[in-house]
């Protein structure tokens, strides 16, 4: 990914750029994820903001990597704020900030809190109301179907 000194002057002209420590928001398009959008001149050809930002700082994105943010702002393109890393890097630092799958936002005390209020008659969606999870993940609580609570989860980080 090379930019032409037109690209780059758009690219910067769509930057807040602020301290090292603050984040760099874009300003330009996003997809509905919040991600940063850059369109590279050929149609329907669109470049993650993030990406950029970290090839214009550090050079080609290292094989089998992805860039990640150390913030947590999908809108974030300060280079300080990004950082090469797997797969596994980014589920971690999903689950930690509390977007990973539903079933990694409950605590082995939600779900024994969960499996009371089964037996006691409450509904499904109400309890995944109160817990701020999907009706399909009080399901498979309700239904035994193993998977890690968010403490045990992290313990094992």
């Amino acid at each position: 990914m090379i930019l032409d000194n037109s690209q780059l002057e758009i690219f910067a002209s769509k930057v807040d750029k602020r301290g090292h420590d603050e984040c760099w928001e874009w300003l330009g398009s996003k997809y509905q994820t919040g991600y940063g959008k850059f369109s590279m001149g050929r149609r329907n050809s669109c470049e993650y903001v993030h990406r950029i930002s970290w090839q214009l700082f550090n050079g080609p994105i290292p094989e089998g990597k992805m860039i990640l943010h150390k913030c947590n702002n999908r809108g974030c393109v300060n280079p300080y704020h990004l950082y090469a890393g797997d797969g596994f890097d980014n589920a971690r630092d999903m689950i930690r900030s509390g977007r990973g799958p539903n079933r990694c936002r409950l605590t082995r005390s939600d779900i024994d809190s969960i499996h009371k209020l089964i037996k006691l008659g409450e509904q499904q969606q109400r309890i995944a109301e109160k817990f701020q999870v999907s009706e399909a993940t009080i399901s498979k609580v309700k239904n035994n179907i193993d998977f890690p609570a968010k403490d045990e989860y992290h313990n094992n980080l």
